[in-house]
């Protein structure tokens, strides 16, 4: 059995619109200060916690 889907998606020809442009880079700038951030605490956490530990 195969399904169809009954729903047409959307031509991906159509240019995306500004709020969605806007969106996408919002959240793309969210994940990379997310990493960013993760980043930093392991930081410190090397440079502050390592040395305790010898």
């Amino acid at each position: 059995m195969t399904e169809k889907n009954d729903k047409k998606e959307p031509e991906t020809k159509e240019p995306m619109s500004f709020a969605e442009g806007i969106g996408r880079m919002l959240a793309m700038m969210m994940l990379l200060l997310r990493a960013l951030a993760i980043g930093v605490i392991c930081y410190f956490i090397y440079r502050f916690i390592e040395p305790l530990l010898h």
